[in-house]
């Protein structure tokens, strides 16, 4: 017998995969159609606390906010949470919208929109996930080691300028 837990993630997965290949679909028609694959809708959260803001170191070193894409049918703030959750275990409010970035010249193979949030952490609880470990960081002892987007979300936040698009 299965435990609870596994089929939770069991459930959680399968969902994921079937999201993952309904928008696979969809990009291979627009390529197919249009030519193009159709921009990716993403979020992100800047979370501070106690002059201390959460990055998500991944495997490979670079940091990150928490963030990730919007499934089909979730709101940016449904998807806000949800990502999240899975990758610090916190539950966040947000609290402001920092700004949407856009960077159609992006190398690799999509056009990302990141809508990004301000956010106030609801609980405590830092957790790790495949996608990296949580950890907060002082505001004046940022790294260095990020996407190039990020970069410009972290320096907006800090310099209190909004971007839209």
């Amino acid at each position: 017998m299965l435990s609870r837990s596994f089929r939770n993630r069991w459930y959680r997965l399968r969902s994921d995969l079937q999201a993952e290949f309904a928008a696979l679909l969809m990009g291979i028609l627009r390529v197919i159609t249009l030519g193009q694959f159709p921009p990716v809708l993403s979020v992100g959260a800047i979370i501070v606390q106690d002059d201390q803001v959460l990055l998500l170191q991944r495997p490979d070193g670079r940091f990150t906010l928490p963030g990730g894409v919007v499934r089909y049918g979730e709101t940016c703030l449904q998807a806000l949470q949800r990502e999240v959750e899975e990758e610090t275990g916190l539950a966040v409010i947000a609290e402001d919208l920092q700004g949407i970035y856009a960077d159609p010249r992006r190398a690799g193979r999509f056009h990302s929109v990141v809508v990004t949030y301000r956010c106030r952490p609801l609980s405590q609880t830092l957790r790790s996930s495949y996608e990296g470990s949580p950890l907060w960081v002082p505001l004046d002892r940022l790294p260095s080691q990020w996407s190039r987007m990020t970069g410009m979300m972290i320096q907006d936040f800090l310099e209190g300028r909004r971007r839209l698009g």
